[in-house]
């Protein structure tokens, strides 16, 4: 696994499947009750039991670097199982409360905010960064527990963190609705939050430069920072000592190029063409929306190099 939070997730997870084994061992054993409510109780927790299980394969399709196809499946299926819990405990609620489940109007409002949640899950994973959602919530778990020791040992970097944590969630939250490009200095300004809050988690092991001179042009929205992202998940390596990451810029005769460059573990150009989906999601996002370009090669000395270059059209 690429670092301590997914482990982290991993023991939350393994715990609470056991928690939901005991508790439908538990539900069955108590004497007195009905049938009903019986089969919902075994029904409402094989559910959770199949969001952990899920959980777990999304894991570790990321982590062998599963194919695309078997990362959505895995993604649409977790998506499924989180979202049948609120549907379910409302038919049994309406059910002792004796009301027609077929002419309930709470059922109904139910089952479409279902389908809105399920078709907004899938355009977030259709507009970028596949990973994002997952990710968020490691740095999240991450950020809690550091947290705590940077209100102590240092409160001015605890509320600079607080801040660039909130600046990383508006910035997806915004990406995640824009169907149009946007400033690079914006994309900029997501990927030093993020790079900022992965800095306060994992203090001296992440070294970034930043050589960015030219700023003045538009990009799609998610394309710096789930690169960058990327870079971190999949290059950190404690037995090679700390990441370097440079983020360079330079105005071209082919227009605006954007450089990332690691010094992390690298790919192998033999097996899958990209360590991640995320970049072919950004391959494409450019393609369409500004006829960019991406590519990606092997650094001399270990590590990767992904180039973007976006035409002269879309300078400022």
């Amino acid at each position: 696994m690429s670092d301590w939070s997914d482990y982290l997730q991993v023991s939350i997870i393994s715990a609470a499947l056991m928690l939901s084994m005991i508790v439908i061992w538990f539900g069955t054993a108590i004497p007195g009750m009905d049938r009903w409510s019986r089969h919902f109780f075994r029904s409402y927790f094989f559910v959770f039991i199949l969001c952990c299980l899920s959980s777990l394969a999304e894991i570790a399709f990321y982590h062998y670097h599963a194919p695309s196809i078997a990362i959505y499946t895995i993604m649409i299926v977790e998506s499924l199982f989180l979202s049948l819990p609120v549907p379910m405990l409302t038919v049994y609620l309406l059910h002792y409360c004796g009301e027609s489940l077929w002419h309930s109007k709470l059922l109904k409002a139910v089952i479409v905010l279902m389908i809105i949640y399920l078709l907004v899950l899938a355009g977030a994973q259709i507009i970028g960064g596949s990973g994002m959602s997952r990710r968020t919530g490691s740095i999240t778990a991450g950020l809690c527990i550091r947290f705590f020791y940077l209100c102590k040992q240092d409160p001015d970097l605890a509320q600079q963190v607080t801040l660039d944590f909130t600046t990383y969630l508006r910035k997806n939250l915004t990406a995640i609705a824009s169907a149009e490009t946007i400033p690079f200095s914006s994309e900029l300004e997501h990927t030093h939050a993020y790079l900022a809050v992965e800095q306060a988690l994992y203090k001296n092991t992440l070294l970034i430069c930043y050589d960015t001179p030219h700023t003045f042009f538009r990009v799609p929205p998610l394309t710096l920072q789930p690169i960058v992202e990327n870079a971190v998940k999949h290059g950190r390596d404690p037995y090679i000592g700390p990441l370097r990451i440079s983020i360079l810029t330079k105005k071209t005769d082919l227009g605006s190029e954007i450089i990332v460059e690691d010094s992390g573990r690298g790919f192998d150009p033999a097996g899958s063409t990209e360590p991640d989906l995320a970049l072919s999601n950004i391959r494409q996002r450019l393609e369409m929306m500004c006829g960019g370009s991406l590519t990606i090669r092997p650094r001399e000395g270990g590590g990767t190099i992904v180039t973007i270059t976006i035409p002269p059209s879309f300078q400022l």
